[in-house]
């Protein structure tokens, strides 16, 4: 079997500036096609991004590595070489958006709103004193500040609730220190040109998979926009099972892992196997299908023919694809 590994890219030598480094800089090694780079520096920065970000960031990882492997191989043509890569550049472009929006922490946040931080806090710890004490923050710091100097809070008025005023016996500096509560911003669903990707993995994860005779194996996918998804799973002996077909994935499941199937016992015959998951925004081409005696749907006709009807070839038609490998034994 051929086994999948997260590869971590050390063939570029980072420097100390470069580890330094923030989503802007990302964007714009992903803007000169430094794809490895990109990688390698989300990976780094495990202890400074979102988990699922980096989950996904691995994944991407271990799916540059495949088509580097393949490359080297000569088993990919240049067209689904430049398909891949693009797909895994649109995915990578998808991780940066979202990483923008999140909170910076470590070598991704700005250092000043570290230290902006720490003094409101400072004020507000000083302002709680004088409350109790009976000074006030112009006592603390010796000048009453002018109001018209006093910066006033920029309030979006979408976003946030509207300021509270201050109590009379409050100082009008007091109100201004703190800005109001911003309220929860709703879930918005992806837009149409966003690149259509799609995520297989099984309940080990995806590399290095080994199943044991009697074990229940489990497949999940995860999808980037509403799409149509089907899944395949090739047997040890060539045989291919037909899982998923046309199944619908509406705009309210992007983004979740979503099963295949109820589960699957491992039984013989055993060897290498493989789950390919292809999803687009449209039908699939029909395939030739006979149903056995366990109620499984096999597929007829060989691999090729069947990956060919289950890849998307039109100009305006949208398509992604991914696959796991694995190994059962008794």
């Amino acid at each position: 079997m051929l086994k999948t590994k997260v590869c971590y890219f050390r063939s570029t030598v980072l420097t100390l500036r470069e580890l330094n480094m923030n989503d802007h800089q990302l964007r714009q090694w992903l803007a000169d096609g430094k794809t490895e780079r990109v990688l390698d520096g989300l990976l780094q920065a495990q202890q400074h991004i979102d988990p699922d970000l980096h989950h996904e960031a691995t994944l991407l990882s271990a799916r540059f590595e495949n088509l580097a492997r393949q490359k080297r191989l000569g088993t990919l043509n240049f067209q689904d070489e430049n398909r891949e890569r693009a797909q895994i550049n649109a995915a990578l472009l998808e991780i940066l958006n979202r990483l923008e929006k999140q909170p910076k922490r470590g070598f991704f946040a700005n250092p000043l709103a570290k230290w902006g931080s720490i003094l409101v806090a400072t004020i507000g710890v000083l302002g709680g004193i004088a409350e109790f004490s009976g000074w006030s923050l112009r006592d603390i710091f010796g000048k009453k500040p002018d109001p018209a100097s006093i910066a006033q809070p920029v309030v979006n008025k979408t976003d946030t609730l509207p300021a509270t005023e201050a109590a009379p016996s409050q100082p009008n500096s007091r109100a201004s220190t703190f800005p109001a509560k911003k309220q929860t911003v709703p879930y918005s669903v992806p837009s149409a040109d966003t690149a259509l990707t799609i995520t297989c993995k099984s309940n080990k994860g995806r590399l290095n998979l080994h199943f044991k005779n009697g074990e229940t194996m489990r497949f999940f996918f995860k999808v980037s926009q509403a799409c149509t998804v089907r899944s395949i799973y090739k047997l040890a002996d060539g045989r291919l099972v037909l899982l998923d077909n046309d199944r619908p994935v509406s705009a309210a499941q992007v983004d979740q892992w979503l099963e295949i199937g109820p589960g699957f016992e491992v039984s013989d015959p055993f060897g290498d196997e493989r789950v390919f998951v292809f999803a687009q925004n449209a039908a699939f081409e029909p395939l030739v299908t006979t149903t056995e005696t366990d109620g499984y749907l096999f597929i007829k006709e060989g691999l090729p023919e069947a990956l060919r009807k289950s890849r998307g070839f039109k100009k305006k038609r949208r398509f992604a694809e991914d696959s796991v490998m694995l190994r059962t034994s008794f």
